[in-house]
């Protein structure tokens, strides 16, 4: 099955991003965009054009033809880390662009970044999940392995900024949240999952920075070969156990349509691709780091898919059709 005709188009995008324009500066008034392009030619002293997708809490534009950076204005609900915006370069290195403030303008925030070559997902996913192109996704499936790998190898080198106990409280809490609020067909994997937590805070179980939005317009790719070029918007990014962004491969693995989630017709290979990659590139050699690891990412999957602005998801919310799906699969 193609299930690129499920996908949003290039028009389509850029139709909502002109909306998500609008209204971010409807509520960064009286900041205008007009304000936010004199301050980033200001800046960079170059030319400037809005990047192709936005987002709803951040303006970002384009600036220079030679040096190529991006400049984005955050609202406060948007500021960044810079801490973490660091220990995210510390920890995967190229994946990650510099980023650097540079100011306030108003009540927004001012960063200035390395632009990440290619586009974003968003863009590209219709070229890259064809069913002629199995090679570009290949590539995009392979790298993201390896953006994983680069957390389990490079751990050594992350401080936790709470106690693991805390964050193992939270995690359970979060568990047994779903468990009160999901339908039943979904509580003997949400008390399988819970009773396993002890395997992700092992003490020789790595805590990472993980990603927690990487949804298809935070990873950026090169359309032409599928490899990845970069991962952007570090916001929520928070320490905890290895594995609890891998509910990113779903981006990569399947779309949402008019009726339920919709798998590439290559998935399952593309699973195996993502494993073996995964476990090469890492060194993860024993079936009890594998059990742990897959604790992680189903852990990982019902932060995802089972709650929305913080809630639960309710009976009739489209995440439970992709936690149904996703959930059948494992490392």
């Amino acid at each position: 099955m193609d299930i690129t005709i499920y996908m949003v188009d290039e028009a389509s995008i850029r139709a909502l991003s002109e909306y998500q324009i609008a209204k971010f500066f409807e509520k960064a008034k009286p900041i205008t965009q007009a304000n936010c392009h004199e301050a980033a030619i200001h800046i960079s002293g170059e030319p400037i054009v809005p990047t192709p997708a936005q987002g709803m809490t951040s303006y970002t534009v384009i600036a220079g033809v030679v040096a190529r950076k991006v400049i984005q204005f955050c609202a406060p609900s948007a500021a960044l880390d810079m801490k973490v915006m660091a220990l995210a370069r510390d920890t995967y290195v190229n994946f990650v662009p510099f980023c650097e403030q540079r100011g306030i303008l108003g009540h927004l925030f001012i960063y200035e970044m390395d632009l990440v070559a290619g586009v974003s997902l968003s863009i590209a996913q219709r070229n890259i999940c064809g069913i002629n192109n199995s090679k570009l996704l290949e590539r995009t499936v392979q790298d993201l392995a390896t953006f994983f790998a680069m957390s389990w190898t490079r751990s050594s080198s992350v401080t936790p900024r709470t106690s693991t106990a805390t964050t193992r409280t939270g995690l359970s809490q979060q568990l047994l949240t779903l468990a009160k609020a999901l339908p039943e067909r979904f509580h003997a994997k949400l008390n399988e999952v819970h009773d396993q937590l002890p395997l992700i805070f092992a003490p020789d179980y790595p805590q990472v920075l993980n990603h927690a939005d990487l949804w298809d317009m935070n990873i950026h790719v090169n359309p032409n070969t599928g490899a990845i070029t970069g991962i952007v918007d570090w916001r929520d990014a928070t320490i905890g156990p290895f594995g609890l962004s891998f509910w990113g491969l779903e981006t990569l693995l399947g779309t949402l349509g008019s009726d339920g989630w919709y798998f590439h017709a290559r998935h399952l290979d593309l699973r195996r691709i993502f494993w073996t990659t995964l476990y090469d590139t890492a060194g993860i050699t024993t079936e009890s780091q594998k059990a742990a690891i897959d604790v992680g990412r189903i852990v990982g999957i019902f932060q995802a898919y089972g709650f929305k602005k913080g809630a639960p998801v309710d009976a009739e919310d489209l995440g439970l059709l992709i936690l149904e799906k996703v959930l059948a699969f494992d490392n």
